[in-house]
């Protein structure tokens, strides 16, 4: 069965953005990225999550995406009464939800008319998202979940700059991906009326 131009450009788009997401966050950040247990997986997990839900609210549209973030919030507010971990529980949904504000901003500008023609603007849009993505991450964490003590917070201007060169590494793999995409597969298009499906 042949694969329609969208869904070639979906697949080929996901896994050239996670290829660049993983090979410049190795260069760049080092092999902890793999590492499970190493607070640099997150920065793994986080791509992915954005990778996942850009995907689906840029191939298959809003209808989808809206009702993912709503089962992944039931499934978050669910494991609080679980776990009874009130914290860790708000801090997901925080994280998650600035997630998926995230990849609104990145599918309303991309999906724009006056920009989605310009030549690597994917580059330059995703590189600002994972830069502001980051530094909203960690004020977050910082400011408003109380994560570090009081001596590490004197170190804040590090933390900025870390996350700015984590927001970067992981924008420029994204964004390098979905130019490959666009460039090997130029003829396909995501509908105008992106609540509906594309069919097969």
């Amino acid at each position: 069965m042949t694969m329609s131009p969208l869904k070639s450009r979906a697949l080929t788009s996901i896994v050239a953005e996670i290829l660049f997401v993983c090979l410049l966050g190795y260069f760049f950040i080092g092999k902890e990225i793999f590492v499970v247990r190493h607070s640099m997986f997150s920065y793994l997990v986080l791509s992915l999550t954005l990778i996942g839900g850009f995907s689906v609210l840029f191939f298959r549209g809003k209808t989808e995406f809206y009702y993912l973030a709503l089962f992944v919030t039931v499934v978050l507010a669910v494991s609080w009464f679980l776990n009874h971990s009130f914290s860790l529980t708000f801090r997901s949904l925080g994280r998650f939800w600035v997630i998926v504000a995230v990849v609104i901003a990145a599918w309303g500008i991309l999906r724009a008319k006056r920009v989605s023609g310009i030549r690597f603007i994917g580059v330059v849009v995703w590189l600002a998202m994972g830069i502001v993505f980051y530094l909203v991450m960690v004020m977050m964490d910082v400011y408003v979940f109380s994560l570090y003590p009081e001596e590490v917070r004197a170190y804040r201007a590090t933390f900025l700059l870390e996350s700015v060169k984590l927001g970067a590494v992981m924008g420029l793999g994204i964004g390098l991906g979905y130019e490959l995409g666009r460039l090997l597969s130029p003829a396909s298009r995501p509908p105008e009326t992106p609540s509906r499906s594309t069919p097969s």
